[in-house]
């Protein structure tokens, strides 16, 4: 009796199980499918689902490939001159012996900008530019906003006075204390308001940054403790270099050296990037570790385990800084060689959907993360634009864009950004699988709009 038990419980309780949880990841209601290709991910069948795809009167079979992840998988169907017109589908076929039937409403477009529109007006309903901190994650949004001035008609005008409430807000402010890498970042949006628009009302903010940057203790490496010297974090962390750092102070520092031709400030600032590269990039595996402890001249964390969105600011910073240097600067081949290397890396670890697991050189490990996906993309769309990489990786960003795309999540006050994860310290791989995913956050959608509008240049 009991063996029977068990032969009914191992092989029936798998399949009752499979119908139940079947369930459709993307493309959510009402989501966009960017390029023409509509990309389905099923999540709950145990067997590879054997399927038809329903647009109106039309039916074809769809093909399956398995994705890195536990019961999930993926399909690409090309939408023809006559299913383009057709806005919904309805997806029907079978799951092992049980019935899939799932139902969803796309968009087609053809333009990148109106999903970061909508994620951006968003954002801007709900948090005013006058509550906004001084601080890397509104800095990371107002930076990629700023792209949306000069190449978004529809939200140009809004998005511009955004930038100006927000600095007009904290350029009065006595109490603003620049005295670690995460205080530096605004000052990005800030040299573009007087830079690009004209308006050099913020630029005392930007003067306090670089003041601190000119003057803050360097540490055994030539460069400066993420923390500072003297945060409450600098005195119980060690000395370290973080990824982060390379987006928040580096790239700052190299564009305000640039602009105001201040010779000393970038002689420091464009040593940077080799400075890192030299001691937290792998060597095996051209992936960047999170940190990297001075004091014992080791890696955190220890064990090859590499964040993606950490990686994504190494790609994102290093290619701006390529682009501000330019191929005659005696220092951009070298950069350029380390950029390279990790982009190579990014993209033989791609996952099929076109995004990237959160710990990145393990696909399937933890889970699909947005925000770093994006600035990935972000890096290897403008590369392309710039000569640095082949065609092969904008076609690999544009497959980001519109996985990126099919998962956003239409609201009242327009369209929501899901999978961003949760504020990262160098963690072992376990807690990086288990931070939690949060929709909206700032340097999230920043990332977003700042491959939406470099895509919006090339497409």
């Amino acid at each position: 009796m009991k063996i029977y038990t068990f032969l009914f419980v191992a092989i029936f309780l798998p399949l009752s199980q499979t119908h139940a949880g079947v369930r459709l990841v993307s493309p959510k209601k009402d989501a966009y499918v960017f390029n023409n290709i509509l990309q389905i991910v099923i999540k709950g069948c145990n067997k590879k689902p054997s399927t038809q795809i329903h647009f109106g009167d039309e039916s074809t079979k769809n093909h399956w490939q398995s994705h890195q992840y536990s019961r999930q998988w993926i399909s690409n169907v090309l939408l023809s001159e006559s299913n383009y017109q057709v806005s919904n589908f309805r997806l029907m076929g079978k799951c092992g012996f049980h019935t899939i039937d799932l139902k969803s409403t796309f968009q087609k477009i053809s333009d990148p900008l109106i999903p970061a529109e909508e994620v951006a007006i968003r954002y801007m309903s709900r948090h005013s530019a006058r509550k906004e901190k001084w601080d890397w994650g509104p800095a990371i949004f107002l930076y990629g906003l700023g792209r949306m001035v000069n190449t978004s008609s529809r939200i140009s005008s809004q998005s511009l006075q955004y930038l100006m409430d927000y600095h007009s807000y904290h350029m009065n402010r006595d109490d603003l204390k620049i005295d670690w890498a995460d205080r530096c970042p605004s000052s990005l949006s800030a040299m573009d308001l007087a830079f690009k628009f004209e308006r050099d009302f913020a630029m005392p903010n930007v003067e306090k940054v670089m003041a601190f940057l000119r003057h803050a203790k360097r540490n055994r490496a030539g460069s400066l403790d993420h923390f500072g010297n003297d945060t409450w974090m600098a005195k119980i962390f060690p000395s370290t270099i973080w990824v982060d750092s390379l987006m928040m102070w580096v790239l700052p520092a190299v564009k305000y050296a640039l602009l105001k031709q201040d010779t000393n400030l970038l002689e420091f600032a464009v040593r940077q990037p080799l400075i890192f590269a030299s001691r937290m990039q792998d060597k095996k595996s051209g992936f960047f570790f999170h940190a990297w402890n001075l004091e014992k001249s080791r890696s955190y964390p220890k064990n090859n385990t590499f964040w993606l969105r950490g990686n994504g600011w190494v790609l994102a910073s290093f290619i701006e800084i390529l682009e501000l240097l330019g191929p005659g600067h005696s220092l951009y081949a070298g950069i350029k060689d380390s950029f390279l290397r990790l982009a190579y890396a990014m993209k033989s670890h791609q996952l099929p959907t076109g995004l990237w697991d959160t710990v990145v050189a393990r696909p399937g490990y933890a889970y699909e993360e947005l925000s770093g996906s994006a600035l990935v993309a972000y890096a290897f769309t403008k590369a392309w634009r710039l000569g640095i990489l082949d065609k092969d990786y904008l076609t690999r960003a544009t497959r980001t864009f519109n996985s990126l795309s099919g998962r956003l999540k239409q609201k009242k006050n327009g369209y929501s950004m899901p999978g961003i994860s949760w504020l990262t310290m160098p963690y072992p791989p376990i807690i990086y699988k288990m931070l939690p995913k949060v929709s909206d956050i700032n340097y999230g959608v920043g990332a977003f709009l700042l491959l939406a509008a470099e895509l919006a240049l090339v497409i």
